[in-house]
């Protein structure tokens, strides 16, 4: 997961040896911040993890019948789950 932050963050990094730094085309070092490094590996994750939840809901089905039923299923299920794996500040 680091690495996929620092490229994201860093498009042109080219070299992620952690010995010898973060280095773009030219070998120049690149300077990384560590808090956006973890701040993106925390969106990441959670987003991924929610996702993974929403997934196993029928969420179709839940919603016709919340229509048909008058009820709040679906909402009630989303909102679960965003509480589970609330979004980082």
């Amino acid at each position: 997961m680091r690495f996929k932050a620092i490229l994201k963050l860093y498009p042109n990094a080219v070299s992620l040896y952690e010995l010898d730094g973060v280095k773009d085309i030219d070998g120049n070092t690149i300077i990384i911040d560590e808090d956006l490094i973890q701040a993106e590996i925390n969106a990441t994750t959670y987003s991924k993890l929610r996702e993974v939840e929403y997934n196993k809901l029928n969420q179709f089905e839940l919603i016709s019948d919340d229509t048909l039923n008058g009820t709040t299923t679906h909402i009630d299920a989303i909102l679960a789950i965003k509480a589970m794996y609330p979004k980082p500040q």
